[in-house]
């Protein structure tokens, strides 16, 4: 779908009609004002021709006639000749011939110039005159530059008014987009416009609307996930108990209720992780990110992880550059809850006696922190499906490996709390490797 900005469609399309608006009104004066012109010196040769009509000559020779004064213009710009009789009386250019102009209105070059020329007749006597056809013509050209330089001023001017009142049109559609892109949805806060517009009124508050009942819904899911998990957790523990104080009572009946018990922890454990889900939701989460040495609290996972690993025959190593100075920005307990469930994976997932590696490196992205195993029993072309939630290894379904299949998409989602970058690929020891690659940590935050 092509997107546009409402702001700037408004602007072009009202620029438009400006431009073209000034355009069509300035075309329109320029008709008229050369219509006006045109007719203006029509009139006047008019006025000439009837004067020289009606001029009376004394009878004397036709040299010594003199040329009447009725014009104030230069004999550059005017040109009169009478004729009487058809014999010549008085002119101001030698080179006319009023056989070769036509009755009424004409253009001829005569001499080196263009003419407009008006001929009349009256009983014997012949008129023509005329204006300088160039000299006319830049009288309209005069009157175009004088239209054109307030139009060039105006249009500018125009435009600039135009983007203005597009701003302040558009400014609260800028306003509710602002709010709109500062949303977050643990706070469903409502859009609230600085000035109240008829058009937008109902977009605000159907909007408001839909966030008051996502906010409904969102609480009723939290207090849902939340309700239920507790729920569970009370009478799965109340359980396990009792069938372990069972098996204690009754050791013969224990491989009867075996199976049972390892139900219940799974389901126990599958409660914990969906718990888990809903607590660090990333759209949801309320908790600060701080920045923290992460060594320690790797060495802490570890070492609570190691009885887990004895049970395995399992060795675990961290692999890091001690004389630099590691900082991540980080939740600390969800950072252990992280590495702890990749642990706990590469221990359920790898056969006794496997090795286990973190690292902590330098890439050029960030720090990535990262964990090797040498297990056997994933298979290599399905790594990207262990992302999925409730999704587990075909291995692990016919196995008697305990799980839910929550534990890498907990990862994932806190690997997004984190602004962090997670990918499963084949490690250089065989099995499965998990790397994240947390942001940089840069000198705008302050430890």
């Amino acid at each position: 779908m092509r997107t546009f900005s409402f702001q700037s469609y408004l602007t072009k399309i009202l620029v438009s009609v400006l431009v073209l608006l000034l355009s069509v009104v300035g075309y329109i004066s320029f008709q008229s004002n050369t219509q006006y012109l045109n007719q203006r010196d029509k009139t006047e040769l008019v006025n000439i021709a009837n004067v020289l009509l009606q001029l009376k000559f004394e009878p004397t020779t036709h040299d010594a006639i003199q040329s009447p004064q009725i014009y104030t213009g230069s004999s550059n710009t005017l040109l009169y000749a009478i004729w009487e009789n058809s014999e010549l009386i008085i002119t101001n250019h030698a080179s006319i011939n009023y056989t070769d102009i036509s009755l009424g209105w004409s253009e001829k070059n005569i001499g080196t110039k263009r003419w407009l020329l008006y001929r009349q007749q009256d009983r014997n006597r012949d008129v023509i005159v005329g204006f300088d056809a160039i000299e006319h013509y830049r009288h309209v050209d005069d009157l175009l530059a004088q239209m054109m330089w307030p139009l060039l001023i105006a249009i500018p001017f125009s435009i600039l008014a135009v983007i203005i009142t597009v701003k302040l049109v558009s400014r609260p559609l800028h306003e509710m987009q602002q709010q709109l892109l500062q949303f977050e949805l643990h706070r469903f806060e409502k859009l609230e416009l600085s000035v109240n517009v008829t058009e937008l009124t109902p977009v605000v508050t159907t909007i408001n609307n839909l966030l008051k009942d996502l906010r409904s819904s969102y609480e009723r899911e939290q207090s849902f996930s939340g309700n239920v998990a507790h729920e569970l957790r009370t009478p799965l523990t109340t359980l396990q108990l009792e069938l372990d104080n069972i098996i204690q009572a009754q050791p013969d009946i224990e491989p009867v209720l075996q199976p049972m018990r390892r139900h219940v922890f799974r389901l126990s454990h599958f409660v914990k992780q969906l718990l888990l889900l809903a607590q660090t939701n990333p759209d949801y989460f309320q908790g600060q990110l701080i920045i923290q040495n992460p060594v320690s609290l790797i060495q802490d996972t570890i070492i609570e992880a190691y009885p887990l690993l004895q049970q395995k025959s399992q060795s675990i190593q961290f692999d890091y550059d001690e004389a630099k100075h590691w900082q991540l920005k980080l939740e600390p307990q969800l950072f252990r809850l992280l590495l702890g469930n990749i642990i706990d994976n590469a221990h359920k997932y790898t056969q006794p006696g496997a090795d286990i590696v973190v690292f902590l490196q330098q890439t050029e992205n960030g720090t990535a922190l990262q964990v090797d195993d040498s297990g056997t029993l994933l298979d290599g072309d399905k790594f990207d499906q262990l992302l999925r939630r409730t999704y587990r290894a075909e291995q692990a379904q016919h196995t008697s490996i305990a799980g839910s299949g929550l534990g890498l998409s907990l990862v994932q989602q806190i690997v997004t709390l984190h602004h962090a970058r997670l990918s499963l690929a084949r490690s250089c020891l065989g099995g499965l490797q998990v790397k994240i690659i947390f942001p940089a940590v840069t000198t705008h935050y302050s430890a």
